[in-house]
C-alpha cells in the first residue's frame, strides 16, 4: 500500500486500516477491499438515476 509520505509492506494474510481522508493507492496487480461505510452512506453503483 502506498500513502502519500511513505509506503507500508503487507504479507498475505494482513491487513491494513485507512482512516477517512487519508489517500491510498494499492500497488499488487490484485488486492482484496473491504469498506466498512455508515448506514447512511448512498450506495449509486447499480442504480440508474433518479
Amino acid at each position: 500500500m502506498e500513502f502519500r509520505d511513505r509506503p507500508v509492506n503487507l504479507e498475505p494474510g494482513e491487513f491494513i486500516i485507512v482512516p477517512h481522508g487519508i489517500e491510498d493507492r494499492p500497488v499488487e496487480e490484485e488486492v482484496h477491499v473491504l469498506l466498512f461505510e455508515p448506514a447512511s452512506t448512498l450506495n449509486t453503483g447499480s442504480t440508474q438515476g433518479n
